[in-house]
């Protein structure tokens, strides 16, 4: 079994075949065709702690903003499931505390701005395993917009739509949500990017949702996959 992100990292082949012009896309976003909702959070943030206060944040967020003690504890059991990860992490500094709980603001903010939504936002949006595919959970989901997020100091990335792309191939063999487009956020650099599906299909080059459907099932099947 492989999980969603190592599909969206390494089948190149799958990505280059049915996606071909989705580098070129990215860096059309990234010259500029993102919105922009905060500045770029402009606090020094040890590289050797970035993923811990970003995972912390994400979810602080999603226990409610109540209480960063136990969004710590989560995070750092979560980091520690990904392979190679560090296992034990010294406790937030406190202008760690402080990044986290901006960062969890400027992420429900663009969360809310992305889908028109404060009501109804689920997190760790679970998709159901399918072939070699095991199964997987997205950041979050509110009124049919299926987004990720990317606290980092870079831009827009093919792998981060790749991810996306995984969820939303993986739901169609289940159907068990209707998600009509995707969204890319980023609270440190305080932009997002946000495509309806079809739209993003057209302007990658991809095949139309069925035909993609197909190519992604006859990929994952039980007889292998082609990196």
């Amino acid at each position: 079994m492989i999980t969603a992100t190592q599909f969206a990292h390494n089948y190149s082949s799958f990505w280059l075949e049915n996606f071909p012009a989705l580098k070129s896309y990215v860096r059309v976003i990234n010259a500029g065709a993102y919105e922009r909702v905060f500045d770029e959070y402009d606090a020094s943030i040890e590289p050797s702690r970035a993923s811990l206060i970003s995972e912390t944040a994400f979810c602080f967020l999603k226990n409610g903003e109540k209480s960063l003690p136990k969004a710590f504890r989560e995070a750092t059991v979560r980091i520690g499931n990904l392979p190679g990860a560090e296992k034990t992490h010294t406790r937030l500094k406190e202008q760690e505390k402080a990044s986290v709980v901006e960062l969890a603001r400027r992420t429900k903010i663009m969360v809310e701005a992305i889908s028109r939504d404060t009501d109804n936002i689920t997190f760790d949006i679970e998709f159901a395993g399918c072939g070699a595919l095991s199964r997987s959970y997205g950041d979050i989901f509110s009124n049919a917009v299926l987004s990720e997020v990317k606290s980092v100091d870079r831009g827009f990335r093919a792998v981060d739509f790749r991810q996306l792309m995984t969820y939303v191939l993986q739901n169609t063999t289940s159907k068990n949500y209707s998600i009509h487009s995707i969204a890319v956020i980023n609270p440190r650099s305080g932009i997002f990017y946000k495509e309806n599906i079809e739209r993003f299909l057209f302007d990658t080059c991809a095949p139309n949702i069925l035909d993609l459907q197909g190519k992604f099932v006859s990929s994952i099947g039980f007889g292998g996959l082609s990196r």
